[in-house]
This record gives structure tokens, sequence and C-alpha cells, in this order.
């Protein structure tokens, strides 16, 4: 997990994702980086401190929605086995000098407005006197920004392609996180229900509707669009009903409740961290906040994941909108999760 966010930075045009997996030093490390653009993802797996490597393995493991187009060899003796749609296995015999190699480097077409994981595993190296290192499994990630042309938001009048949210609503489209209100509305500036925030983390955490079919709460009727990740949310802790057995599902959230339930979601994954106040402590409101919320808002400002709303202020009871949890779920799931 990277504890520290640098700026966002999404053109619609092109993105570039590095992962370089924690290694001990001067021990040989596989890592990947990945970019986009066009529609192309185009991902390279590279070996550092090569100079003793004399041979290796890894197998990456890709969304069979993409077209695996074009497969380049960074190293002579490099072999892929591309049979299985889906996944690569690839062998190679050599190492680097003294600078980082490529090893092999593969072309995707076909790639939709989303985010993509490439997962390596049983990644390897053996060295001269045949001893073999495993390296941990890995995952390289890149969100496919739209070319303007083909934005999941253009069929929805109210998504203002130039206002900040534009790329943020393309994204929880595109992964199919949140949906329009309308067919042909979004209603960014529309307030936030628990309902809603609920499902959006249910989603973004693949959870399976038909393994959350009762109910804990009154006024959740089972068979609504909400009731599965609404007792998902129950069970994972995130949430908890009212003194009257109630979940209150259409109630509107504030900012602070927002960032709360996802720093809940953040932690039930068994992350923790060193709490720092500086970055929330610079807003000029930041002692509106609840006394209840002050640990998620100081992890919130601090990791970028809020970054207020004007004039150095948080408005950490204010209403938030969908626009606003947009942004927020993208940052979160791009940089944190």
């Amino acid at each position: 997990m990277r504890k520290k966010l640098t700026a966002l930075l999404l053109a619609c045009l092109l993105l570039v994702c590095l992962v370089l997996p924690v290694s001990a030093a001067d021990a040989p490390a596989l890592y990947g980086t990945a970019n986009a653009a066009d529609g192309t993802v185009t991902v390279t797996l590279s070996l550092r401190g090569g100079s003793a490597v004399r041979s290796g393995a890894f197998t990456l493991s890709y969304d069979s929605s993409l077209t695996l187009s074009k497969t380049e060899k960074g190293l002579p003796l490099a072999v892929a086995n591309t049979k299985e749609k889906g996944k690569v296995v690839c062998n190679w015999v050599g190492g680097a000098a003294e600078a980082d190699q490529a090893v092999l480097t593969l072309t995707f077409t076909n790639a939709a407005t989303k985010s993509y994981t490439f997962k390596v595993s049983g990644a390897k190296v053996t060295d001269k006197n045949y001893e073999t290192t495993k390296i941990a499994d890995f995952p390289i990630r890149i969100y496919v920004a739209c070319n303007g042309k083909n934005c999941p938001s253009k069929s929805y009048k109210d998504v203002d392609q130039t206002q900040w949210y534009h790329n943020a609503v393309d994204y929880v489209l595109g992964n199919d996180l949140m949906k329009g209100t309308g067919k042909t509305t979004f209603s960014p500036d529309a307030t936030l229900t628990r309902g809603m925030v609920v499902t959006v983390l249910g989603r973004a955490a693949g959870v399976k509707t038909s393994d959350y079919t009762g109910t804990s709460f009154s006024d959740v009727k089972a068979g609504s669009w909400y009731a599965p990740y609404v007792q998902w949310a129950s069970k994972q802790g995130l949430v908890k009903g009212y003194e009257d057995g109630t979940f209150k599902p259409e109630q509107n959230v504030t900012r602070e409740e927002m960032v709360t339930m996802l720093f809940r979601c953040w932690q039930s994954e068994g992350n923790t961290w060193k709490t720092d106040v500086t970055a929330l402590n610079a807003y000029k409101d930041s002692a509106k906040v609840s006394s209840w919320a002050l640990p998620a808002m100081r992890w919130a400002a601090a990791n970028g994941v809020v970054n207020g709303v004007g004039d150095s202020m948080l408005e950490p009871q204010g209403q938030a909108t969908r626009a606003q949890f947009a942004k927020i779920i993208m940052v979160y799931l791009e940089n944190l999760a």
C-alpha cells in the first residue's frame, strides 16, 4: 500500500503506472510498467539487479476482454507462451548487465475506459550457482482514460466535460461502480445517500450479492438495489444501524460520514497507518470535524483522499455529492486499495 500520494494526473491520452515489489538490497527484482493510450495498453516486465541472473520465469494474468496483439522479447532467449487467453507464461535465459533490462513487452488492444490489473505470479530467478530466488506476486495497475470521444459520461447531458469531476465520473461509470440517475443524467451535484455509499464500496470490493440475501435492518427490504451491499457493509463492520433497528438507506451523508465509511473499508483489509494530523489541521475548519470522525478525516487528508472544497475549507459536515464521492473513490482505488 502506498501511504503517500503524489499529485493525481489523469491524462486523457496517456497514463503511466510503475509497480516495483519490495526486495532485499542488491537482490534481483522483477517489476512492471504499464502505459495506456487510445485504447491500447502496453505492459513491460523488466529485470533489476540481473548481472548474476542466468534464467527466470513468471506468469502474467490479464483481463480476457483485452486482445494481446503483440509480444516483444527484451532478452534474446525469452519465450512467451500465449496459447491460453488471459495468461502469458514467460521463461527466459540470460540477465541484464549493470542496467535494468526489459524481459518481455506485451501490447494489448481493445481497452475500454476503465481500470485494468495485470497480475504477476510465480516469478523466480536463478543465478549462476543455480540458486533460485522467488519474487513475491505483485499487480500492475493501469487506468485507461477516455480520449474525448468514447467517454462513458458522454451520454449524460448534465456532465460537463470541462469540470473537475469529469475524469472521476468516467472512472466510476467505466468501472461499473456508479450508475446514472436516469438514461441521460448522472446528477453530479445531487446529494449522496447511505445506500449509495455502501453500494459503491461493495461493488469496488467485488461483493457477490447472492452471498448477502438477508437483511439486518427493518427499513432495508430484501430485493432492493442496495440491500445486499448494506448487509455486506454491516457484516464487515463498516456501518451500524440506529437504535430503532433501522439503517436509513435514503438518508443523506455528510462528507465526514462518507470518509469514515471509506476509512473503515480500508481498515477492514488489515491496513494500519501512523497518525499524521498536519494535513487535516491545515484546513481552516478542521476544528469542526466530529470527534468520532477525526481518525478517518486525518487519514483522508494525509493521503490526499480529500482535498477540500476551496479556500482551505473542508466542510466536514457539509452534504456529500455524487461527484465528490466519484473523485474520492477514484483516488482511493488508484492509490490506496
